[in-house]
């Protein structure tokens, strides 16, 4: 009877990639060029051949299983906040002060953290009832009336 090499059944993580470890077919690995990480798979067993330089694959050991890209947010980190800009790239916006609020910019193409403006923030005054009512048996109660001022600074 003969036999029959179905070579590997699945592929096989060896993680970071190392310049001492031997690679044979199938093995996978992560490995950083240019501040970007990427996923490669070998297509030949191979030893201290890198996977790409300067973004481009090592074709006659390696092929891209799943390209990273640029981080464009490099001012990325703590207290900010994702956001694109008019082209559609992310970018990071930091946090406004204590009683700042988040509000569309002038242009209406990003955001801003702004203070209060004056005459424009609505004030709503608290009402409270300790009296008891009896309702009737229906969905919609028409039951308090609520007055808006502007508040001054």
């Amino acid at each position: 009877m003969a036999t029959i090499n179905l070579g590997r059944i699945k592929l096989v993580n060896k993680g970071v990639w190392a310049s001492g470890t031997t690679y044979a077919v199938d093995d996978f690995v992560q490995y950083t060029d240019s501040g970007v990480v990427s996923t490669y798979i070998a297509v030949a067993a191979s030893q201290n051949q890198a996977p790409s330089t300067s973004g481009t694959e090592n074709g006659n050991f390696w092929k891209f299983l799943a390209k990273g890209v640029a981080d464009s947010l490099s001012g990325l980190g703590n207290n900010k906040i994702v956001t694109t800009n008019s082209s559609g790239n992310p970018t990071a916006l930091s946090l406004g002060s204590a009683g700042q609020f988040l509000r569309t910019n002038s242009s209406a193409n990003g955001y801003e953290f702004a203070t209060q403006d004056a005459g424009k923030t609505l004030k709503v005054q608290q009402f409270s009832s300790n009296t008891r009512t009896s309702m009737s048996n229906v969905d919609i109660y028409d039951y308090f009336s609520t007055n808006y001022t502007l508040a001054k600074t």
